[in-house]
């Protein structure tokens, strides 16, 4: 973590890490145990995988939907930023993900993902 980046435990990055080790198991169950009922989770882009869910079974759906269409995709978690209170935290994950395309081609993709954690204490006084 770099100095004056969080003011939250560490131990934010390691869940956002370990979430993406998850994922490259297809331990979907694990991660879909921590999030609430109401999560609402987009996915960028016109595509198989892109839109909106609003719940934590159409989540699972989508995350089942991305083990099939991606069975060899791994990701790599390059940088984790963590800002905010921990009633109400931000969780900046850059990864590298790669994959054998089923013609046999390599699938290379860089990307971001933006988390943005809400605890029951930030509910209540959001309301």
């Amino acid at each position: 973590m770099r100095r004056g980046v969080s003011d939250v435990p560490p131990n934010r990055q390691a869940v956002a890490r370990k979430n993406f080790e998850r994922v490259n198991a297809h331990d979907y169950g694990a991660i879909l145990k921590d999030c609430a009922a109401d999560i609402h989770h987009r996915f960028g882009g016109h595509h198989a995988l892109g839109g909106e869910r609003h719940n934590r079974d159409a989540l699972g759906r989508w995350f089942e939907r991305l083990g099939r269409l991606g069975p060899t995709l791994k990701f790599t978690v390059r940088d984790v930023w963590v800002k905010g209170w921990p009633h109400n935290t931000t969780v900046v994950i850059r990864w590298v993900g790669t994959q054998t395309l089923p013609d046999g081609a390599p699938y290379l993709n860089h990307g971001v993902h933006i988390v943005r954690i809400l605890t029951d204490q930030s509910r209540r006084s959001t309301r």
